[in-house]
């Protein structure tokens, strides 16, 4: 059997037609991992932002009943004047403190909330509850007394991302930011396995 010229031309474009197609399916199957990596990404960013972002409330709201325990105590003391106003600063104190308490619990549920993973994540530790109440004096309970150091890292890693952030105190300011990941991957080799 003998092709001619036209026959060639048509076995040359035949190839190149399926040397595309196989091309345009290995792009494809490119862009569709490609596409589950930045899905990956995307929820563990999620997942890690918005835990943060709830430690940072609470923290917000434990140092505003701090400054409000404080004030309350305060006027606990002077209340020696007006004794009538003695009861009203002492159940607003201990609704103060009753409050923090909750957010402790709070605290906690999240906690147990960033523990549970899902789809096969790691997760670095979560920070257990900062502070520590000093004992009860004659005025009454106190505020809360934070005990670590003001930085806490939370990392998620899925193989092969990976999502931390950092929530740190800066001028008396919580603030909240990403971080490199390389902290994770020494936690992972440690703590993880």
């Amino acid at each position: 059997m003998k092709l001619g010229t036209r026959g060639s031309f048509y076995l040359v474009w035949m190839v190149a037609v399926v040397l595309l197609g196989v091309s345009g399916l290995g792009l494809l199957g490119l862009l569709r991992h490609w596409r589950f990596l930045v899905e990956d990404q995307l929820r563990l960013n999620q997942r890690v932002g918005s835990c943060v972002l709830d430690l940072q409330k609470k923290i917000e709201q434990v140092e505003f009943l701090n400054a409000t325990i404080r004030k309350l105590r305060v006027a606990i003391l002077a209340s020696s004047l007006r004794p009538e106003l003695l009861m009203g600063y002492r159940v607003a104190l201990k609704t103060a403190v009753f409050s923090q308490e909750a957010i402790r619990i709070q605290w906690e549920v999240l906690g147990w909330k960033w523990r549970v993973a899902g789809s096969g994540d790691q997760v670095s530790g979560f920070p257990g509850f900062p502070w520590v109440r000093d004992p009860p004096d004659i005025v009454g309970e106190q505020s809360l007394r934070l005990t670590v150091h003001p930085r806490f890292r939370l990392g998620v890693y899925h193989a092969p991302r990976v999502a931390v952030a950092e929530l740190y105190l800066e001028e008396s300011e919580w603030k909240a930011r990403w971080v490199s990941p390389e902290w994770v991957y020494e936690s992972v080799r440690t703590n993880f396995f």
